[in-house]
């Protein structure tokens, strides 16, 4: 598989489960990640392997988020904003 081949597979299969712009926030964190490693001087095979199936990246993204949503976590993460908002 390519990297334009993993990153379309994990765009379509976050497509299923988030909004467009988590989407594309999680498919550009992986672009980078890929290509600082290639820059680091390793095969783009070898950086694909690691990673496994995006389907399976992507299974989990959504799953995490999903999870988040329904105990009432900040997806942001900031510590902060939670704390404003509830007290």
């Amino acid at each position: 598989m390519s990297r334009e081949e993993f990153i379309d597979r994990l765009r379509i299969s976050l497509k299923s489960g988030l909004a467009p712009s988590m989407v594309e926030e999680h498919v550009s964190y992986y672009e980078e990640y890929i290509r600082t490693e290639i820059n680091k001087g390793k095969a783009e095979q070898e950086i694909l392997a690691s990673l496994g199936d995006p389907r399976l990246i992507a299974r989990t993204i959504i799953e995490t988020n999903t999870s988040d949503e329904n105990n009432g976590t900040n997806q942001s993460g900031s510590y902060e904003e939670e704390y404003n908002n509830n007290g």
